[in-house]
């Protein structure tokens, strides 16, 4: 086997120095990421729905929300369900990855009436605990573009679950308006929050 000298300049040259712990790269603006529009619950609620957000079109490229829930009922793990703009037609797929406990899975539904977006623990859980759901919608205000979302959630409710969905409105409509729904007849909780954030475009 052939033995190489590597000489020390060939080492350090050439040496890039940086004035900045950024190392050439772009800084992280967080004023890129501003609250819309958001809601605590002072009392329950079937759904809970963001409107207008045509006049924020030109402002932001995507929307995230986030959202910290329970329901009221007494039993189960319910869906974090949406829908855009009033359509309760066939049009939402969705695919989820999840772990509940100690076990694996994934699932996932075709041509419904509805987007799940996360999980909604029931009252009872754990003393009340409520889920965490981190929600980005992408290109919202195109019009050409089928609507993506992706979502990560979980709970340390009745299941103690944690996954990552994504999910297609087959629409290329701008989205005007976010319903946010309570699965099987439940209400959200009181105390629940709901956020919605605007994400500039770079």
């Amino acid at each position: 086997m052939a033995i190489r000298s590597l000489a020390r300049s060939s080492l350090e040259s050439p040496v890039v120095k940086y004035n900045s712990l950024l190392a050439g790269n772009a800084a992280y603006d967080p004023s890129q990421l501003e609250l819309i529009q958001s809601s605590t619950l002072s009392g329950t609620a079937t759904a809970v729905t963001f409107a207008n957000l045509g006049d924020y079109a030109s402002l932001y490229k995507h929307l995230q929300l986030r959202i910290v829930v329970r329901n009221s009922g007494n039993t189960g793990t319910g869906g974090l369900l949406a829908r855009f703009n009033g359509v309760d037609s066939a049009s939402y797929n969705y695919h989820v990855v999840r772990g509940v406990g100690a076990s694996p899975g994934q699932g996932g539904d075709l041509s419904q009436t509805f987007l799940v977006c996360g999980w909604v623990p029931h009252g009872n859980s754990n003393g009340g605990a409520f889920s965490y759901n981190i929600i980005d919608i992408l290109d919202w205000s195109s019009n050409s573009k089928n609507k993506v979302s992706r979502s990560f959630t979980g709970n340390q409710g009745y299941d103690s679950r944690v996954g990552m969905i994504s999910a297609t409105w087959f629409n290329t409509a701008p989205i005007t308006q976010i319903a946010l729904l309570a699965e099987g007849g439940n209400s959200y909780a009181t105390g629940s929050h709901f956020a919605l954030y605007g994400i500039r475009s770079q």
